[in-house]
């Protein structure tokens, strides 16, 4: 049976397939394996769960509402594709470039995006419950609403990143990079900034200073430096924290965070 791939704006065809028995995800395949250049290719809610993709060229791609959970995609260059709704559930894309991508709504659960580019693609509302996102690059995403709890999001860019509303409850983020990020409205509750560093529910930001200041439920880190309450308020013998911050300042903050955290 012959099937063939067409461009979404052109409907020129870009790959065609012909074997018995033959399906979109037996199509797909073979243009991966044969290296083809599927840019923009319309593939509008096509069933390809378990498909191995590895390495695909599907920049721009229409695969809205396709179903891949399980697929490989790693190192696959999904750049500006459209992926609204789409089940990617327990599908690997670890290293796969997605800049620019639409992924508002999907379900992702379970991912592997180890060290994805995910620069300025959009997540909003989309669910990332457990997904490993561990080193990804996430500069000005939109996870606005994202479901993220028990999300690994150790040593990822999320600067810049739209968080508002977001879950992150329990969420892993030792080394994450949040500078710039909006986070009003996000839960955070449970989330670990380190072993034994929890976060809470409103962590305090402080900015305007020498170094940005976080206040957490039993720990402020300063720049890279983070360490327990106690520890900053002893840290000279004036009374003083680093870089200018007031013992009686950051008590006061710290106050208000657990006060916000229900403590």
């Amino acid at each position: 049976m012959l099937i063939e791939i067409k461009n979404r704006w052109t409907g020129a065809v870009v790959f065609a397939h012909d074997v018995e028995s033959n399906t979109v995800a037996l199509t797909l395949t073979a243009a991966v394996a044969r290296g083809a250049y599927l840019d923009g290719a319309n593939l509008e809610g096509a069933y390809l769960e378990g498909a191995n993709l590895e390495g695909a060229y599907l920049r721009g791609a229409y695969l809205r509402g396709a179903y891949l959970e399980g697929t490989n995609l790693e190192g696959a260059n999904l750049e500006g594709t459209n992926l609204e709704g789409t089940n990617l559930g327990d599908a690997n894309l670890e290293g796969a470039y997605l800049r620019g991508a639409y992924l508002r709504g999907a379900y992702l659960e379970g991912t592997n995006l180890e060290g994805a580019n995910l620069e300025g693609t959009n997540l909003g509302d989309a669910n990332l419950g457990g997904a490993n996102l561990r080193g990804a690059y996430l500069d000005g995403a939109n996870l606005r609403g994202a479901y993220l709890e028990g999300a690994n999001l150790g040593g990822a860019y999320l600067g810049g990143a739209n968080l508002r509303g977001a879950n992150l409850r329990g969420a892993y983020l030792e080394g994450t990079n949040l500078r710039g990020a909006y986070l009003d409205g996000a839960n955070l509750e449970g989330a670990m900034r380190a072993e034994g560093v929890e976060i809470g529910r409103n962590p305090l930001v402080l900015t305007g200073l020498m170094w940005p200041v976080s206040i957490f439920k039993t720990h402020i880190e300063i720049g890279c430096q983070l360490h327990s309450t106690a520890t900053w308020i002893g840290s000279d013998g004036r009374g003083n924290l680093q870089h200018g911050v007031t013992r009686a300042g950051v008590l006061e903050n710290v106050e208000k965070a657990h006060h916000l955290d229900g403590d």
